[in-house]
């Protein structure tokens, strides 16, 4: 694995590039677009598994942290979805190079799998796009976040504080400024007008949802792969919050899906 800073010298994005360890014919590249805030956390180990599986079976893989998250430079108020949006760009733009491909695919979880899909709507060079729970309305997933933060917090002390000290907005301890909350609540994937992908999957994780954004690839027709894996991911217990992912049968299933993927 190969870390690295990539984007501009004064805004840099941390990456993590995982070489193919075995030739593969057609050859392929992936861009993993990460969760946010505590999803983020714990899907970091079981981002960095499906990494080295898909290296393994022979896929140029890069993880990278969004300006004002993980390792990447910025604060947490920085985060913005826009700017997010404009890093995916960035990391595409440098698998492209770096694998020497002119075409990769996206793998977002989540939130992330939301963004991948709307940066994914403006492109032409997106192979596979694969959506690991996707977010299909942002201000139903901001309603779901403050739900969770309040059954989290309703069995933790309450922090004593000065009077006149005001906390920050925040969800599950990570900073929440209005221009991110503002484009979480704009987020909607009944808006996006282009599914430019060759392939488009989504895979969801048993009870996450009751498979609306496939229904709606239907009704503009739009093909896609829809499947259910038997993965408790459990994104919305408020135990779980602290808990890392395994997801194993999630892996497989997204590794399995790549090798079955068509020639290009």
């Amino acid at each position: 694995m190969e870390i690295f800073q990539f984007g501009t010298s004064r805004q840099p994005l941390f990456g993590a590039y995982e070489a193919p360890a075995v030739p593969r014919k057609p050859p392929a590249a992936v861009v993993i677009c990460q969760p946010f805030g505590h999803e983020y956390i714990r899907a970091h180990r079981v981002l960095r598994n499906l990494s080295a599986a898909l290296s393994a079976g022979g896929i140029h893989v890069l993880r990278f942290d969004y300006f004002g998250s993980g390792d990447s430079a910025g604060e947490g108020l920085d985060l913005t979805v826009e700017r997010s949006m404009a890093d995916i760009a960035t990391a595409i733009d440098e698998m492209k190079d770096m694998a020497g491909l002119p075409r990769v695919s996206l793998i977002g979880v989540r939130f992330g799998a939301t963004l991948a899909a709307m940066a994914a709507a403006s492109r032409s060079d997106i192979d596979t796009l694969l959506l690991w729970d996707p977010v299909m309305r942002g201000a139903d997933y901001v309603r779901d976040l403050q739900d969770l933060e309040r059954r989290w917090a309703s069995g933790r002390p309450t922090p004593k504080v000065p009077r006149d000290f005001e906390l920050p907005d925040e969800i599950i301890g990570f900073p929440v400024s209005p221009a991110l909350r503002a484009g979480f609540e704009g987020a909607d994937l009944r808006a996006v007008a282009r599914w430019p992908a060759r392939r488009i999957v989504t895979l969801t994780s048993a009870g996450e949802d009751d498979g609306e954004l496939c229904r709606l690839f239907a009704s503009v027709s739009v093909h896609a792969t829809c499947e259910t894996v038997p993965c408790d991911c459990e994104w919305r217990r408020a135990g779980a919050v602290h808990l890392a992912l395994l997801a194993t049968e999630m892996i497989d299933k997204i590794v399995a899906a790549f090798e079955a993927a068509p020639s290009q």
